[in-house]
C-alpha cells in the first residue's frame, strides 16, 4: 500500500524518515485570543475581523521555525444586552474559530463603558491557555469604550491584568476611534502586560484587496478540499461530518477574496491541521501513520466499505495524485496573489498602516521575537 502511494507521490512527499535533535522537531505554538467589543458601533471592526483573520494566521504560518496556531475569541456587549460575553476557546480549527466569528453582529450597547472588565476576565481564567514556557500567549483587546467600574460581582481589568502576566500572557490592546475616556485604561492593560497600544480611526481600519486570481482560487480550494476522506469510530466520524458542515457555511457566506487567503494558509505547513483535521485518510496513509488494511469496514466512509482491498488502495492513491496537483496549480496563482497585492499594499501605504492587521502583524512579529519566533517582514494578505 505505501509503495502504490509514495511511486504516485514521487517528488511531492519524503518518506525517508530524518531524524533530528529535540528541540528541533518541537514546534513552538502561538496562542492568539481575540477580545472584540461587539456593540453596535463596531460594525467596521466585525467586517475588519472577518475580512483578516485568515490574513494574519497566513503570517503566523509564514513564522520560522513554523508553529502550531491557536486562535481563541471573546466577544463581549454589556449587561442588559442579548450577551455579555461569547466566547470561542483555542483552537488549531481556524475554522471553527471562524465560523463563531461570522455569527457575530454589532448590536447593543448605547452607553458609553462596555463589560470590558468581564471580558479580559474570561479571557484570562476561562481560556485554557498552554502551560509550556516557550509557548507566545497573547490577548488583542479591541474597542471603543472603557470598562465599566462600578459594577457589583466584577473582576476589575488590573487583577486581570496581573494575573495575565503571571500565567506570561501579553494583553496588546488596540483603541477604535478616539473617546477620550478609553486612552488611559488602554495604554494602562498594555502597559501592565508589557503589550503594545494602538488607537485606530474607524475610517483606517482595513483595506479589502481584490485580485484577479480569487475566483480560480476559490474554485480549485473547493476541489482541494474535496480530496479529504474522513474515517474513524462513529464519533470521529459525526466530528469530521461537523466539520465539513462548517466548511461548507464558511465558502458559501464568504468572499472570493476570504476564501483565498483560507486556501493559502491550508496550503502551509501550520495549516494542515486546519485542513485536515482529525482523522484524514489520505493524509495518514500517505505518511504512514494508518494501513488501509488495519481498519475495519465500519471505520471506513461509506464510499469505501463496499469495496475490495485493491481499490481501496487506488482509491486513496487516486485522491493523493488528485491533492497534489491541486496543490501545484494553487500555490501557483497564490504567488500570483501575493505579487498582485504587495504591489498595491505599496502604493497604498499610507493607509495599509494605520490598519487593523498591521496593527497586529507589528505586535506579533516584536512579541514572536521573543519566543524565537521569527515572522516575516511583510504580511501575508
Amino acid at each position: 500500500m505505501r509503495t502504490l502511494i509514495a511511486l504516485v507521490l514521487a517528488g511531492a512527499f519524503i518518506f525517508s524518515p530524518v531524524i533530528l535533535p529535540a528541540d528541533e522537531v518541537r514546534k513552538p505554538t502561538v496562542e492568539v485570543v481575540f477580545v472584540l467589543d461587539t456593540t453596535g458601533s463596531m460594525t467596521s471592526l466585525i467586517a475588519a475581523a472577518k475580512d483578516k483573520i485568515w490574513s494574519i494566521v497566513g503570517t503566523l504560518a509564514s513564522a520560522r521555525p513554523v508553529p502550531r496556531i491557536k486562535l481563541g475569541l471573546v466577544g463581549y456587549r454589556d449587561r442588559g444586552d442579548e450577551y455579555v460575553t461569547r466566547l470561542t476557546p483555542l483552537t488549531e480549527d481556524i475554522d471553527a474559530v471562524y465560523g463563531d466569528l461570522m455569527k457575530f453582529q454589532a448590536g447593543g450597547g448605547g452607553d458609553s463603558p462596555e463589560s470590558v472588565n468581564q471580558a479580559l476576565s474570561e479571557a484570562v481564567r476561562v481560556i485554557s491557555w498552554s502551560a509550556e514556557p516557550d509557548t507566545m500567549r497573547v490577548i488583542f483587546l479591541v474597542g471603543d469604550c472603557p470598562p465599566h467600574m462600578n459594577y457589583p460581582n466584577d473582576v476589575k481589568y488590573p487583577v486581570s491584568c496581573r494575573e495575565a502576566k503571571a500565567k506570561g500572557i501579553i494583553i496588546n490592546t488596540i483603541q477604535m476611534g478616539n473617546y477620550s475616556d478609553t486612552g488611559p485604561i488602554w495604554r494602562e492593560i498594555s502597559r501592565l502586560t508589557q503589550g503594545d497600544y494602538f488607537s485606530i480611526a474607524m475610517a483606517d481600519i482595513h483595506t479589502e484587496y481584490k485580485t484577479p486570481y480569487d475566483k480560480d482560487i476559490a474554485e480549485l480550494a473547493a476541489k482541494h478540499g474535496a480530496t479529504r476522506v474522513y474515517y474513524g469510530d462513529s464519533e470521529a466520524q459525526a466530528r469530521a461530518e461537523k466539520k465539513m458542515l462548517n466548511e461548507s457555511a464558511i465558502l458559501e457566506s464568504s468572499s472570493d477574496s476570504v476564501k483565498a487567503q483560507r486556501s493559502m494558509f491550508n496550503l502551509s505547513e501550520a495549516g494542515k491541521a486546519n485542513f485536515a483535521g482529525g482523522y484524514e485518510l489520505v493524509d495518514k496513509v500517505v505518511n504512514g501513520e494508518v494501513s488501509l488494511k488495519d481498519l475495519k469496514q465500519s471505520e471506513l466512509p461509506e464510499e469505501m466499505r463496499s469495496m475490495t482491498p485493491t481499490q481501496r488502495e487506488q482509491y486513496i492513491a487516486a485522491k493523493a495524485e488528485e491533492r497534489k496537483k491541486l496543490e501545484k496549480e494553487l500555490q501557483a496563482l497564490n504567488t500570483k496573489r501575493q505579487e498582485y497585492i504587495r504591489d498595491l499594499a505599496h502604493k497604498n501605504a499610507s493607509q495599509e498602516e494605520k490598519s487593523f492587521e498591521n496593527q497586529v502583524f507589528k505586535s506579533l512579529k516584536s512579541q514572536g521575537a521573543d519566543k524565537h519566533i521569527e515572522l516575516n517582514a511583510e504580511m501575508t494578505y
